[in-house]
């Protein structure tokens, strides 16, 4: 059995692929609400005046592991 860790921040458009086995769990601890979704949403620069599709990390996570076994933890952050 073979151990990696990374962090999210490494999974991005541009990652593309990294394995379709199908043997491979991958467990997301501390989620934040900006790392799920697989639909796009629209942001607007302003500046420019352009649109462009942006989508959460759970996309680019899906994209390179498209077979896993995937698991998000989200835990609520507020104290009574």
């Amino acid at each position: 059995m073979v151990y990696s860790f990374t962090t999210l921040q490494k999974f991005e458009e541009e990652t593309g692929l990294f394995t379709d086995r199908n043997d491979i769990l991958v467990l997301v601890d501390e989620c934040h609400r900006s790392h799920y979704g697989l639909e796009a949403s629209m942001k607007i620069d302003y500046e420019t005046n352009t649109a462009k599709e942006k989508f959460g990390t759970a996309k680019y996570l899906h994209n390179a592991f498209p077979k896993c076994y995937l698991y998000w933890i989200y835990r609520n952050s507020s104290r009574n």
